[in-house]
């Protein structure tokens, strides 16, 4: 199971220093079992997809894993994960479209999926990125 994010980073000013760069995101299930997933980066040509066209068929190819992570999701929790390294590596090479593509280790199944709230809801994923 993958799952795509998109974010535009263009408003970091020219030259400036990424002192850190958080993920936040928002689970609403509970669950009992521990949830792992890595996160990987795409090269900059995929950062053309689009969240309404985008298939199994056509997703972009995943380049690195970037960041990875384990925890047991409960209901209504925000949650955090540092991906300074990579942001600051694609701010560094003038990419102002940085694509974070989540997929679940091992490859999920029905016991092994979890959702993370999207922009329709009222938890929007976001970053803060300090500089």
């Amino acid at each position: 199971m993958y799952g795509f994010m998109k974010f535009n980073i263009s408003a970091i000013p020219s030259g400036a220093t990424i002192k850190n760069a958080t993920l936040h995101y928002y689970v609403g299930s509970n669950l009992s079992q521990p949830r792992n997933f890595e996160i990987y980066s795409v090269q900059d040509a995929g950062d053309t997809w689009n969240e309404a066209s985008i298939t199994w068929n056509n997703m972009p190819a995943l380049e690195n894993a970037r960041a990875s992570a384990s925890f047991i999701p409960q209901a209504n929790k925000w949650y955090a994960l540092d991906l300074k390294p990579y942001i600051s590596e694609e701010y560094s090479s003038r990419n102002k479209i940085v694509t974070l593509v989540f997929k679940a280790s091992p490859p999920a199944n029905t016991t092994n999926q979890w959702a993370i709230e999207t922009e329709e809801s009222s938890h929007v994923p976001f970053f803060r990125i300090e500089y």
